[in-house]
């Protein structure tokens, strides 16, 4: 019966190991890598580290900024897009949109489509007709920018 001495030097220590034969412990008669033994268990967590540094002062207040489109036409289909741009200096927070039909009685004959933030401080809003509004009705789309002061 053939023993295996491995034989290991870490941190300074020296540490060796005897097994019998066997393909779980150490490298295999060809020189390849036995399987990988049982995971240990997890050592005690480490001291907190440092408090960090302060970080720049948030926004005091906010406005609200808001910009309408009237579509052209009454058809079904037609869509109109408004744009609420934050004033300089200032940052975008949030936005909003609302479509309103002329006509009061059927205000679902129209929607927004797309309600986001665009690039360079705003954001847009697009809104559609779904059903024909009749001859004198036009939609309005109001987009809303929150943007800080």
């Amino acid at each position: 019966m053939r023993k295996v001495l491995v034989v290991l030097a870490t941190f300074g220590l020296l540490l060796a190991a005897c097994a019998e034969d066997n393909p779980t412990v150490g490298a295999t008669a060809g020189g390849e890598t036995a399987e990988t033994g049982a995971t240990g268990a997890t050592g005690a967590t480490g001291p907190q580290g440092p408090v960090g540094p302060q970080g720049p002062a948030g926004p005091t207040s906010s406005q609200m900024v808001s910009a309408s489109a009237v579509s052209t036409g009454p058809q079904m289909h037609t869509t109109a897009t408004a744009t609420a741009s934050c004033p300089a200096g200032t940052v975008l927070l949030g936005g909003g949109a609302a479509a309103a039909n002329s006509n009061a009685a059927e205000p679902a004959n129209v929607q927004i489509i797309v309600s986001r933030p665009m690039t360079g401080n705003a954001w847009q809003a697009t809104g559609v007709i779904d059903v024909g509004l009749g001859t004198a009705n036009r939609m309005t789309v109001t987009a809303y920018a929150l943007c800080t002061v």
